[in-house]
């Protein structure tokens, strides 16, 4: 039995979810990707320290979702649509899967991970 490498999220008019961190239990935290398949205007995306994300519709955002806490709300009329995908599927090629830890570590050469 395959696992889907991709889901689709809803997010319903007035949704909220609370800012979180999750946990990799990886050293270079990025467990997920994730595609705008709409983003209403008066939707957020929100990334401490860094503030609300500019979402751009066919762009796909890698998220350090456990060193940075993250939150999102969709204060628009309309269901806002994300799909979202796991980098650690073990049908994603481990070169793939370096490329974005290496990409990672040097985006952060301060030590905000560990490398």
């Amino acid at each position: 039995c395959a696992l889907p490498i991709f889901i689709v999220t809803v997010m319903k008019p007035g949704g909220y979810v609370s800012p979180h961190r999750d946990i990799a239990f990886s050293k270079t935290p990025l467990n997920y990707c994730w595609i705008a398949l709409n983003y209403p205007e008066d939707a957020n995306f929100g990334v401490f320290p860094y503030g609300k994300v500019k979402v751009n519709l066919g762009s796909v955002y890698l998220l350090n979702q456990e060193n940075f806490p993250h939150c999102v709300a969709n204060n628009s009329d309309e269901y806002r649509y994300v799909l979202a995908g796991w980098l650690d599927n073990p049908y994603i090629p481990n070169d793939f899967l370096h490329l974005v830890e290496q990409n990672i570590i040097n985006q952060y050469p301060n030590n905000v991970i560990s490398g």
